[in-house]
Order: C-alpha cells, then structure tokens, then sequence
C-alpha cells in the first residue's frame, strides 16, 4: 500500500511528503484486517488476562511500596544513592533519585528489594 502511494504522489523530498494531505505510508486493507485480528487476540488473551492483572497489579504496588519507604526512609537506599540523595535540596530531585534507582532494577531485584523490606520474615 505505501509503494502504491508512492507511485500516486511521487514525492521527491520530504516537504513533498508533509506536504501530502493523506498518510504516505499506510496499511493495506489485508494488513488492517490482520492487525485487527491481532488486537482481538491481545486483547482477550493479554489486556483482559485475570493472571496477568494479577500481576501488573503487584508489580504497581511493589514500586509504589518501594518509593513510598525510600522516600519517607532514605536511609533504606544504597550508600551511594544516599549520597546523591543527601546532596540535594528539592523535594523532586530527591525524589527523581529515587525514581532512578527503581526504574535501574530488574524485575527480581525489586521483587527481593520488597521483601527484604516488608517481610519480617526475610532478610533479618
């Protein structure tokens, strides 16, 4: 589809191409038809998934334990995170420190980091 518009409004810059007043590039109706079938598909099997709710809704709440006990416990971060975290004045620069060390963690660390910090039975 894109090559056919191509050949129909034969531009020969990019001012040519935003110049256009319809998509150069588009799905052709067989492609539509797939990527419909493909959003029917995620959406039954991934979107709307109890199991995988389940677990984005932990995975939102284990972040959000994270950055509430970081921030309000500062002490709870590594040394050098603290180190950073002491030098500033802003309430938002400390907390896009934070924001950063979260965001830095693989999906097992943070899920270890949590327990360690919220389950009286680990890390003692």
């Amino acid at each position: 589809a894109t090559n056919l518009n191509i050949n129909k409004y034969n531009p020969k810059n990019s001012k040519d191409v935003r110049l256009l007043t319809e998509p150069l590039i588009v799905f052709s109706e067989d492609m539509k038809h797939k990527m419909k079938e493909i959003r029917n598909f995620l959406t039954i099997r991934m979107y709307k998934n109890s199991d995988i709710n389940r677990t984005t809704s932990k995975a939102k709440r284990i972040i959000a334990d994270l950055f509430t006990i970081y921030s309000n416990e500062p002490d709870c971060l590594p040394e050098e995170w603290k180190e950073n975290f002491d030098k500033l004045d802003s309430s938002i620069s400390k907390h896009r420190i934070i924001a950063d060390y979260i965001a830095g963690m693989t999906d097992r660390f943070a899920v270890n980091e949590h327990r360690k910090l919220f389950d009286f039975n680990k890390g003692w």
